[in-house]
């Protein structure tokens, strides 16, 4: 496993967990008592750390979505250090997505690219304010011209007039008979846009489905390891109620009041796309074996605690790290192919 050294900043790790003099309880890497600032709950070993300390400043605070301190990304603490992950890397601090308007630090609602409509409204109205017109030989075109040109370049039709700058005008072909001339040294000789293009459609054609394919996959998995609990916890159910007497009647009302009480298995395989039926699971399935058909079958298992929010975590992660990415594309090919629309402007 590859572990993450320890960064210069941070200090040596310390079991130290009490003030010898005052017997109060030491935190973070400071090794000091709470005093009042704010602090992070680390997901992997549950110690607490100051946001000064680890470097995360204090506007980041809503944006942590998982924090896992420098000792448990190098291998020093949590879960990993008892029995390692085989070749899984070791958890890092994963983030929420922030809001685009530049002084917010609240996390994007769900679906969104903004925290509220109020700063959606806000980012695209200090967007219209920072563009540019400007002419080839430098000097700003009007707006107020480049509006009725560009409605004029639209025949006047609303929806094209729309689709200027939207995703649909970003992945469509721009009008060659507009200018010809102008088209061929602003379009088709672009080798960087062409390089755009290329890097955009593989993104959607590719990455996009493979890492959405991941999140279905480990879904799926999911839901069959429930229906195999549910199976095996009518096992153990049936198993715990052969008894005799007063005091066997009284176990089988309890126990089927609480079937969480019976055995809840780890669920963790290293495949998650081949794994048996859920029949064929409960027909061989043995409480004292560690492993039936390559998945994990222990109790209260500190090797894979909680393998699949961890699973699930880094593959959003890694989806909204590409949606970024293509939207940065987006943005760049738009920019292009608004350079030749402005520059038509110009000419009529």
């Amino acid at each position: 496993m590859d572990y993450v050294p320890l960064p210069s900043w941070c200090k040596a790790y310390s079991d130290v967990k009490l003030d010898k003099e005052t017997n109060e309880e030491l935190f973070c890497i400071c090794k000091k008592p709470d005093n009042g600032d704010l602090m992070v709950g680390c997901d992997g070993c549950d110690d607490w750390f100051h946001f000064s300390c680890v470097k995360i400043p204090l506007q980041y605070r809503e944006l942590i979505a998982a924090f896992y301190c420098p000792y448990c990304q190098a291998g020093i603490t949590g879960k990993s250090v008892e029995q390692p992950w085989g070749n899984h890397p070791i958890p890092k601090t994963m983030w929420k997505r922030k809001c685009r308007v530049e002084s917010c630090f609240s996390p994007c609602k769900e679906s969104s690219k903004y925290c509220s409509e109020a700063h959606g409204q806000e980012y695209i109205k200090n967007l219209v304010n920072r563009v540019q017109l400007m002419q080839t030989n430098g000097t700003v075109l009007d707006k107020e011209v480049v509006l009725t040109q560009l409605v004029e370049l639209s025949e006047n039709d609303r929806e094209k007039f729309k689709a200027y700058g939207t995703e649909g005008f970003i992945y469509q072909d721009v009008n060659k008979e507009l200018n010809p001339e102008l088209h061929s040294s602003l379009i088709e000789n672009d080798s960087q846009l062409k390089d755009l293009e290329s890097q955009i459609s593989q993104i959607k054609e590719k990455t996009l489905p493979k890492i959405e394919k991941k999140i279905q996959i480990l879904d799926e998995y999911i839901q069959w390891f429930k229906e195999v609990i549910n199976a095996i916890s009518g096992l153990g159910g049936s198993e715990q109620n052969q008894d005799n007497g007063t005091g066997a009647s009284k176990k089988k009302k309890k126990s089927s009041k609480t079937p969480n009480t019976v055995k809840r298995i780890c669920g963790y395989t290293s495949d998650l796309t081949n794994h048996p039926t859920l029949e064929e699971f409960v027909a061989a399935y043995n409480p004292e074996e560690k492993y039936n058909f390559d998945i994990c079958s222990n109790q209260r298992c500190q090797k894979h605690h909680d393998w699949a929010k961890m699973f699930g975590e880094r593959y959003e992660q890694e989806k909204r790290s590409i949606e970024a990415f293509n939207e940065r594309l987006a943005l760049l090919i738009q920019m292009r192919k608004n350079n030749y629309i402005f520059n038509i402007t110009r000419e009529h």
